[in-house]
């Protein structure tokens, strides 16, 4: 059971992956493609040290969303968004539940990536799913800007 359970994250993890790193910023940074559902960082600014990023999902739709822990951290370099760290990182597979018309705050351990961040611009990329029915959703991304001074 433990083993499928690692299996399973390493999977979701590498969807995240997969669909995390575009390549060029969006210029809706925060928001996803369904609208009323976004994402943003407590802070706009952290110290190079910082262990965990607090965000805020906001549910501003009439729908149902979950997401999970999975995210990877992008740095941006010119104009691209290129992926930190060790990208094997694994989690455990749980399900967090926004509810229509809500905010969920949630902590991400950004320590998974890199131990100190160098002076720039990043985001923490992660997906959501829209549940249809059970077994059955879609699923988008969302993205948090922050910068390290």
């Amino acid at each position: 059971m433990r083993r499928r359970l690692i299996i399973a994250a390493l999977i979701l993890s590498v969807i995240v992956l997969a669909v995390g790193c575009e390549n060029k910023p969006s210029s809706n940074e925060g928001t996803s493609e369904l609208l009323g559902v976004s994402m943003f960082t407590e802070k706009n600014q952290y110290p190079p040290d910082v262990s965990e990023i607090n965000v805020v999902w906001k549910n501003d739709s009439n729908e149902v969303l979950m997401f999970g822990n999975p995210f990877t951290i992008q740095k941006l370099v010119g104009n691209e968004w290129k992926a930190i760290g060790d990208q094997g990182a694994a989690f455990t597979s749980i399900g967090h539940r926004v509810a229509s018309h809500s905010e969920v705050k949630h902590s991400y351990n950004i320590r998974l990536y890199s131990d100190k961040l160098e002076k720039g611009t990043y985001r923490i990329a992660t997906d959501f799913l829209k549940v249809l029915s059970p077994g059955n959703y879609n699923n988008y991304q969302l993205t948090a800007k922050f910068t390290v001074e």
